[in-house]
């Protein structure tokens, strides 16, 4: 209804000022990740202790015995591997799936409190 309509556009304009008001601030501090441990050491962090630049800023990335320059690049690297593992961890739940028709499945993810 309306009310959803007016809440999703509030939400959309709330997360567009977060990232303008983000956009180009780099974290300091440059994040190390190991390519094949991306999932494990994002999910295994304490991100509530995490500053606030650290969410919302731009992140510097390197990754673990692979030289580079993070231009943009590596970031967009680093997000696809984490959502990546994340579909082929434990905390997803695969329901529906069907071959013969090519429908991909239904994803849940677990609660990690438990």
């Amino acid at each position: 209804g309306k009310s959803s309509t007016k809440a999703t556009e509030r939400l959309l304009a709330t997360a567009e000022q977060l990232r303008e008001d983000y956009r180009g601030k780099q974290l300091d501090q440059t994040l190390m990740f190991s390519r094949p441990e991306v999932f494990t050491a994002i999910a295994n962090s304490r991100m509530g202790d995490w500053a606030e630049d650290a969410l919302l800023g731009e992140w510097r990335i390197s990754l673990n015995d692979e030289s580079g320059v993070d231009g943009g690049g590596l970031r967009r690297e680093v997000v696809s591997l984490f959502f990546e593992q994340l579909e082929e961890s434990c905390n997803v739940l695969r329901i529906g799936s069907d071959e013969r028709l090519a429908a991909p499945p239904t994803l849940f993810i677990a609660n990690r409190q438990d």
